[in-house]
């Protein structure tokens, strides 16, 4: 489960981010980052703060491609910056 959302994760920030592009994820992809991470059967045990930031991850992850409708240079790295605290404070 971990795996898959990292992987889309990854997928989102790289590929999917395409200046000029629509600015939206297909349907398969959002739901791979909800909140079906920590909701999910074979879900690994995850703290209260491990999952707060899952989820964060994921909604800032669905958000980043809307950034090429507006200013990506400066609205990638910022979700970029919300993303690392969030993985910071889950593993303070």
């Amino acid at each position: 489960m971990l795996k898959t959302f990292a992987d889309t994760i990854q997928q989102v920030l790289g590929r999917e981010i395409i200046p000029g592009g629509a600015g939206e994820i297909g349907e398969e992809i959002r739901y791979r980052l909800d909140a079906c991470v920590i909701l999910a059967q074979d879900r690994p045990e995850l703290t209260s703060i491990e999952q707060l930031a899952l989820v964060a991850v994921g909604a800032i992850t669905t958000t980043a491609p809307s950034t090429v409708l507006n200013d990506i240079a400066a609205d990638l790295p910022a979700l970029c910056d919300a993303i690392d605290n969030a993985l910071t404070l889950a593993g303070a």
